[in-house]
């Protein structure tokens, strides 16, 4: 399994584009407890997937888009 994640060795800010795609659940999972990890040394994890249950899961602040447009913001 391979997770790319953009954004230097001390940048503040790692960019996720569907680091769950293709995945188990097992797997994505884990791979989200990784990043929520990240995320509590201070450093702010952005991620896009279309998985709702592992957003659901994690309870963190969600922007969603539609054609581009945010729809909802919370």
């Amino acid at each position: 399994m391979t997770v790319l994640i953009f954004g230097g060795k001390d940048a503040k800010v790692k960019l996720c584009d569907e680091p769950t795609g293709n995945l188990d659940p097992k797997n994505s999972l884990e791979v989200m407890q990784i990043l929520e990890q990240i995320n509590q040394r201070g450093i702010t994890v952005i991620v896009s997937t279309h998985d709702y249950t592992l957003v659901d899961r994690f309870r963190k602040r969600v922007l969603t888009l539609e054609n581009g447009e945010i729809i909802r913001n919370n």
